[in-house]
């Protein structure tokens, strides 16, 4: 048996790469390799394909514009969704909470969270209201 590692395995080992002529390269022997024929040639990028790079960058740049322009218009709508799916959230969480602990139905559940919670704003106007009056007349 020979040191040859392809004598024991029957291929070279990865680092060591058999070229067309039957020359044997290891890692540190560099060797320019010409053009492969089955890789086309990249030559430099014809007008055509320039314009449609350019096309896509205003395509892109056009629907970001606006986009961007349609948040800012309704942004007062964006928030009003905010707040109501907030909201949803929150009476979700409460009522299955309290569908768990006491045996409500859901919806009664729901029903009683949304009176606690309007209960609770009318509550602390009514406690802070005069305060806030004199706030304002002052």
């Amino acid at each position: 048996m020979g040191s040859d590692f392809a004598s024991h395995t029957g291929s070279p080992p990865h680092h060591m790469r058999n070229l067309p002529g039957g020359k044997r390269i290891g890692l540190t022997t560099y060797v320019k390799i010409g053009p492969s024929p089955t890789m086309p040639q990249l030559d430099a990028p014809d007008s055509s394909t320039e314009l449609s790079f350019i096309f896509r960058l205003l395509r892109i740049s056009l629907i970001l514009t606006i986009s961007i322009v349609m948040i800012w218009l309704l942004g007062d709508v964006l928030v009003v969704v905010f707040a109501a799916t907030l909201m949803a959230v929150i009476l979700h969480g409460l009522a299955a909470y309290l569908k768990r602990r006491i045996g409500l139905p859901y919806k009664l559940a729901v029903a009683l969270v949304a009176v606690l919670i309007i209960a609770t704003i009318a509550f602390l106007f009514y406690s802070s209201g005069p305060q806030i009056s004199d706030q304002f007349s002052s």
